[in-house]
């Protein structure tokens, strides 16, 4: 809400050339960018260009692999004989009847 009352100040009082909607997308990227820089705060204090270990590629790298896996190999388990959503089906066939009448009349 801070935020929200902010915006409505600075497009009030600023001098701008973007309409309220436009303001409002500018401290909304403003924000986004800004907390995604304070939640990569080691990412940030990593020396640039200083080589990644082998124990760190690998941990990370098999952990990723196992979760993109798992989401796609994970739901043909799931739903298979072998996960246990599903149960025996006893049915060996079945007939289905429809009968549709129409009843058309002329009116003016």
């Amino acid at each position: 809400m801070m935020m929200e009352c902010r915006t409505l100040i600075d497009y009030t009082l600023g001098k701008t050339t973007l309409d309220i909607w436009w303001t409002n997308q500018i401290f909304q990227y403003h924000s986004d960018f800004y907390i995604a820089k304070l939640a990569n705060r080691e990412y940030n204090l990593k020396e640039l260009g200083k080589p990644v270990t082998g124990w760190n590629k690998i941990c990370y790298g098999s952990f990723c692999s196992m979760v993109v896996m798992s989401l796609v190999i994970g739901p043909f388990f799931l739903f298979s004989g072998m996960g246990g959503m599903t149960s025996f089906n006893p049915v060996q066939s079945s007939n289905l009847q429809i009968w549709v009448e129409v009843n058309e009349t002329t009116s003016i």
